[in-house]
């Protein structure tokens, strides 16, 4: 009987109109909501929230994972019932050219009373509509193409080093190699000469692990010796290490770790699903790494975005350089078994999730209620106990121990085949060389002969003139 009167004259503290209610606990007096029936949209996000189909509901959805079961404990609390569906343009919900789509702009327009899906809080959405109490905290990280150890066959043998490295050591064998012979040359105490090819030689079967041919009695040879086969040593033991680790258990080298690395580089583009919080957050952004990246990385690619992950993800394989941001939950529960993508360890955007309602309606603070209790007595921690399960993730065999196959040793096959070609040209050269040696040789002793018989039958008719 009677009415509730708006006021402040007894002191009491005041509710907003729109709860309809009495002063106090609102959500208390109301946990009995039957016969209220709640237009809900959700969206696909594994493990938290899983629609499916409902044969003969006439597009309305069943909701399972996590969020969907802390959902249909609210609903067996309340005796409250819902129909649930997709948002008509399938988005999450963004404000472009002053108008909302996707589930946010269903909910300001009247077209629905409640989003059940992780939606993130924003600033621009907190004042469109009202979040409920946010229990789930998501974070957003970087997926690439995971690299193929193929690329690097060209460079099994060579990549153990730095190029400086490299160039290092060549310049320590040719030193090496120029003062052995000195000393060998200019040593009174040697016995034997040794050239510059010899020492050159002779140092590079040092660095493959080769014995002397050379025997040196000088202190000055001996040292040389010594320093090159305590450098050769080393250098010979980490390359080998390196390379039997390399050839038999492959590991992932990444061509970067961070944000920041793939925006340096230069060459990198980014995508994500559009009118999400992350779209939000790049566009919103007016300076530092986030304004950056959306500059250079977004802005090529933004028109050509997926509006869900599973397009966004195969983009990787048709857009070069191409990387992708995604929520981990997500990734581990939908794609982590799928071994072509890679997820990189640091997360870049945190944010809360929870469902919500229209701004200022009064199930906000039912539904607060509601969520709070569950929470207190353990409820939603046993769901995403539960639920929220490991994923066994990509099971790549490809960081086992593996035979070494022939792709592994391609360079080291062609190697040894150009230097075969190359032999057998030198030789052929050599060869050539020294038939026309021979030949000019011969030719220089037949001439010489000839003169000296022309010489010799000169001095003979001379000697018969004289006589005569």
């Amino acid at each position: 009987m009677g009415g509730w009167r708006w006021g402040t004259s007894t002191g009491a503290q005041e509710l907003p109109p729109s709860y309809l209610s009495p002063l106090g606990d609102v959500a208390a007096r109301h946990a009995n909501l039957t016969g209220l029936h709640l237009r809900c949209l959700t969206i696909q996000h594994a493990p938290l929230l899983i629609p499916e189909v409902v044969s003969g509901g006439k597009g309305a959805l069943h909701i399972s994972g996590w969020m969907g079961a802390v959902w249909k404990e609210i609903r067996a609390r309340t005796n409250f019932t819902y129909t649930c569906v997709y948002p008509t343009d399938g988005k999450w919900g963004a404000r472009t050219d002053g108008r909302w789509d996707g589930m946010v702009g269903e909910v300001v327009r009247g077209q629905a009373d409640v989003i059940v899906a992780p939606l993130d809080y924003t600033i621009q959405r907190a004042n469109a509509i009202d979040f409920c109490f946010q229990f789930i905290m998501l974070g957003y990280k970087l997926v690439i193409e995971r690299p193929n150890t193929n690329n690097a066959m060209w460079t099994n043998f060579t990549r153990e080093l730095e190029v400086k490295t490299w160039g290092a050591l060549a310049g320590v064998l040719v030193i090496a190699a120029l003062v052995l012979a000195t000393t060998t040359t200019l040593s009174p105490h040697e016995s034997s000469r040794c050239s510059i090819s010899e020492a050159f030689l002779l140092t590079f079967g040092s660095l493959c692990g080769q014995s002397m041919f050379l025997n040196v009695n000088s202190v000055s040879s001996r040292v040389v010796v010594l320093v090159l086969f305590y450098a050769t040593t080393l250098f010979t033991v980490y390359y080998t290490c390196f390379l039997i680790s390399n050839l038999t258990v492959s590991s992932t080298t990444l061509p970067f770790t961070t944000l920041q690395e793939a925006l340096q580089a230069g060459k990198y583009t980014l995508g994500y699903v559009r009118s999400t919080s992350v779209d939000e957050t790049f566009q919103e952004s007016r300076s530092g790494l986030y304004h950056d990246v959306w500059r250079d990385m977004v802005t090529p690619v933004y028109h050509s975005l997926g509006l869900t992950s599973e397009a966004g993800l195969r983009q990787l394989f048709t857009i070069n350089n191409h990387i992708y941001i995604i929520d981990e939950l997500l990734f581990k529960a939908e794609f982590s078994h799928d071994c072509s993508y890679l997820l990189l360890p640091n997360t870049y955007i945190k944010v809360p999730s929870a469902f919500a309602v229209a701004k200022g309606s009064p199930l906000r603070t039912i539904l607060n209620y509601h969520l709070t209790k569950l929470r207190e007595t353990g409820v939603v921690g046993r769901y995403a106990f539960t639920r929220l399960s490991k994923s066994s993730g990509c099971q790549d065999t490809r960081r086992s121990l593996k035979p070494t196959t022939l792709t592994n040793v391609m360079t080291a096959f062609l190697q040894l085949g150009v230097a075969s070609v190359l032999a057998l040209m030198m030789v052929a050269v050599e060869k050539g060389w020294w038939r026309w040696g021979q030949r000019r040789r011969t030719n220089r002793t037949v001439d010489d002969s000839e003169s000296e018989l022309g010489e010799e039958r000169h001095s003979a008719m001379n000697n018969y003139t004289t006589d005569g």
